[in-house]
């Protein structure tokens, strides 16, 4: 229950004065529930037929979306098979997932086999999601890395999350430091 001038939710999460939860990234974020696999939808609500979005709520309360495409090339429909497998065996038995989807006749199809089968069975339990940084012409968003290992039920002992330099990034990041920074600021300006 709601108090009027609490510092969090219903939830228990926080309350945060700007309106943004930032996403966790890292090897290890904890405490993250698997609250949808859907097809994506647009602004309007329209249901966008190549598109599906797997969303977890994290610890701070915030929203992480994993977003799959439709595709007709091999490579890609390999690869949303193999995060969704990956994603699945933490939830139920490799054999139950293949049972579930192996009739599917699409992508759309798939994805309400897999929501329809996962969702109900990780109901309660949380994950430990590994959640780095990819670049897009400048911007840095969260995402999955492409390939597994990137989510254990919680309290999965020992890990199997693990962090690669090479293309493992949790922090967007700077092209100057701080001291760089301030004695630009304090330049005279060239005239």
């Amino acid at each position: 229950m709601s108090n009027y001038g609490s510092k969090t939710n219903a939830e228990g999460v926080d309350l945060n004065s700007d309106g943004k939860m930032p996403i966790m990234t890292g090897e290890q974020v904890t405490g993250n529930v698997l609250t949808e696999i859907t097809m994506a939808t647009d602004k309007d609500g329209a249901t966008l037929d190549n598109r599906a979005v797997v969303r977890f709520k994290q610890s701070n309360g915030s929203t992480f979306s994993q977003m799959y495409f439709d595709s007709d090339q091999d490579w890609a429909i390999d690869r949303t098979n193999q995060q969704f497998l990956h994603i699945a065996t933490k939830i139920v038995d490799e054999a139950a997932y293949f049972a579930a989807v192996s009739t599917a006749t699409g992508f759309a199809d798939f994805i309400a086999k897999v929501g329809a089968l996962l969702l109900p069975a990780s109901a309660g339990k949380t994950y430990t999601l590994k959640i780095s940084l990819r670049e897009n012409d400048g911007n840095y968003y969260p995402t999955f890395p492409n390939y597994p290992n990137f989510i254990e039920a919680d309290g999965t002992t020992p890990t199997t999350l693990s962090t690669n330099p090479k293309y493992d990034v949790y922090e967007i990041p700077t092209s100057t430091s701080a001291d760089e920074a301030l004695a630009e600021s304090t330049e005279e300006p060239a005239f």
